[in-house]
């Protein structure tokens, strides 16, 4: 792996804000576990906030790993994912030599007694702490307060996959730069019917969408967001970002990453403009 590499694991952890270490050396050593098991290696894929700060170098702040699978509930087994990742923990913590316990502390399926949902998930707690602190003893009983999360979602639509190096020639399947865009329009889109208010998406859209986007790309783009829409009967069109409701409720929390993001915060109706303009620009009339 480069050092220069702006994918680079390592060079991300090196760079951690003031309050951020000790957060960012626990992702780097459960995605370093996660690449130690072949079964969950090539089960998990991962998107998100965490992925775009890697990957994209994203000033976004957030505590959550998010993965996706193509795999049902049924296909996996919780019990079995919560203690090969606690072997893992602790196998790599050793290994990467930061100092830092990882433990898992909770695992539950979301949601919970409905073997029959068509998109569970899988959520994981991991706490962590330096070994010798008192914050470690907490760790060691199960009671960290310092934690990651894990958020594994079943039954994806996953059309572009790529690798993102951990180290020691090691690397974890993660989401493609266009499913990462395909996926946060069909997260902003579907807000209304999952009754969520997703602050997080237009910003990320529009870091994102900075990059020249080829027309081939943008070809993919809007193939995945299609297939991921199909998956969850969604009817989505070249004007569904105009919806009043969609925009209100990406508006109504947005202000708070204020204090989660490095520098200021992009001005919400341009950014909103800037991505639904990109988003009309997909090539609707050829695909659909």
């Amino acid at each position: 792996m480069n050092p220069a590499d702006p994918s680079n694991i390592a060079t991300w952890v090196e760079e951690s804000p003031p309050g951020q270490r000790e957060f960012r050396e626990a992702v780097h050593i459960i995605l370093s576990a996660i690449t130690n098991d072949p079964g969950l290696r090539n089960s998990m894929v991962m998107k998100g906030g965490i992925l775009m700060g890697i990957r994209y170098r994203s000033p976004r702040f957030t505590k959550d790993i998010d993965f996706s699978t193509t795999l049902s509930l049924k296909e996996l087994d919780p019990g079995k994912i919560h203690r090969t990742l606690d072997v893992n923990l602790a196998l790599v913590a050793t290994d990467l030599e930061y100092d830092l316990d990882c433990k898992v502390q909770g695992c539950k399926v979301n949601p919970s007694n409905r073997p029959d949902a068509s998109f569970p998930s899988i959520e994981l707690t991991i706490g962590h702490a330096y070994k010798g602190t008192p914050k470690h003893r907490r760790l060691l009983q199960g009671q960290s307060p310092s934690v990651v999360s894990i958020d594994f979602s079943m039954n994806e639509r996953i059309l572009e996959v790529e690798n993102l190096e951990i180290g020691k020639g090691e690397s974890l399947r993660a989401y493609a730069f266009v499913d990462m865009l395909a996926e946060k329009f069909r997260s902003l889109l579907q807000q209304v019917v999952r009754n969520r208010f997703r602050r997080q998406d237009v910003f990320d859209l529009a870091m994102l969408i900075e990059r020249r986007v080829g027309e081939n790309e943008k070809t993919l783009v809007l193939k995945s967001l299609i297939e991921k829409a199909l998956s969850r009967d969604m009817k989505i069109g070249r004007d569904s970002l105009d919806d009043s409701e969609v925009k209100r409720r990406a508006k109504a929390d947005y202000h708070t990453l204020a204090d989660e993001i490095e520098g200021e915060l992009p001005d919400f109706e341009m950014t909103y403009e800037k991505i639904t303009t990109f988003y009309r620009s997909l090539p609707w009339s050829d695909v659909v």
